[in-house]
């Protein structure tokens, strides 16, 4: 079995009481080698209490760090960016839900993935497509409960 090895992106509680525990209990089937944070002492924490490298520029850690997988633990607003530039330097992501903010980021970043022949996977209690999430999304705040192709 593949250990795969993982940098990660945003060091905050999600990441260190949700994702982390799942993460090992995973069974070493995923590796962290390096963290990075824009928060000094959110990456020093989490790099510490791992042992490895941490970084406060991401640009720098996908630079200087090998690994196969970028897992995507930042705010929103954050996941198209971050994603885009883990699949720039021919790394797969994972990305905490909600991929994206728009359907068409999504889009954006799944043709991304497609030019450098990636995978994008949104963390997820259970399996669904980033596209479906979304429109059922939508749905529920117009208060119709159906599902399907996206619009």
């Amino acid at each position: 079995m593949k250990t795969w090895r993982a940098a990660l992106v945003g060091c905050g509680m999600i990441f260190n009481t949700a994702h982390l525990p799942a993460i090992r209990a995973l069974g070493g089937r995923i590796e962290i080698v390096s963290v990075c944070d824009e928060r000094p002492e959110a990456a020093e924490f989490t790099g510490r209490k791992l042992g490895v490298p941490y970084f406060t520029d991401l640009v720098a850690m996908l630079r200087d760090i090998d690994s196969d997988i970028l897992i995507n633990c930042t705010p929103n607003a954050y996941h198209k960016p971050y994603a885009l530039l883990g699949f720039q330097s021919g790394r797969h992501v994972i990305c905490e839900k909600p991929v994206a903010l728009s359907l068409k980021d999504i889009r954006e970043i799944l043709a991304e993935a497609a030019r450098h022949s990636g995978r994008a996977e949104e963390s997820r209690p259970r399996s669904e497509r980033p596209d479906r999430s979304l429109k059922r999304r939508d749905d529920r705040k117009t208060g119709r409960q159906q599902k399907g192709k996206v619009c």
